[in-house]
């Protein structure tokens, strides 16, 4: 093995090593669990206090996020790589974001689940519709019904059994 190769094959891990710092230390995130379909991120990189919490629906990136205790329901959001086309291609729906909490973590709260409207808070910038985000929070952006998708889908899964039934007749014959 020549000299030069073996010098280059040492120096892959160090710059391994140096792009994952060098992400860390820019307040990337580091997923424990690859792929974009979910899983657990954490933000928490030089933050003193941290909590977990979920968001599903229709953003980019949903799962478990670890995030610090003064996260709000926006910068989760942008966490999670945004607002997102759901599977069927339903645009989210921002006016009725909710938050789920979770109870056993603060009694104090009085409603379990609010919503939120972030279509009016673009318009306004009322921070009360920008709230703190408690541990064990989930958030859940919802996604406009699309009754035409459905119905299309619908019939593409008619469809696919009429091919296949018809596939194996004729392979009967």
């Amino acid at each position: 093995m020549p000299q030069s190769f073996r010098f280059r094959l040492l120096l892959l891990p160090l710059l391994i090593l140096f792009i994952q710092h060098q992400a860390s230390s820019q307040g990337g995130a580091t997923p424990s669990s690859g792929g974009s379909i979910g899983g657990v991120y954490d933000f928490t990189a030089g933050v003193g206090f941290s909590m977990e919490v979920n968001i599903w629906g229709a953003v980019a990136r949903p799962g478990r996020y670890k995030v610090a205790s003064s996260t709000t329901l926006l910068q989760l959001i942008s966490y999670a790589g945004g607002p997102s086309a759901g599977q069927t291609g339903s645009k989210p729906k921002l006016d009725e974001v909710r938050v789920v909490h979770d109870l056993t973590v603060d009694s104090t709260i009085r409603n379990s689940i609010q919503v939120y409207d972030l279509v009016r808070y673009q318009q306004t910038a009322d921070t009360t519709l920008n709230p703190k985000l408690y541990p064990n929070d989930t958030v859940i952006i919802p996604e406009e019904e699309n009754t035409f998708n459905e119905v299309l889908a619908v019939i593409r899964d008619v469809g696919l059994v009429l091919v296949s039934i018809l596939t194996i007749y004729n392979g009967v014959k």
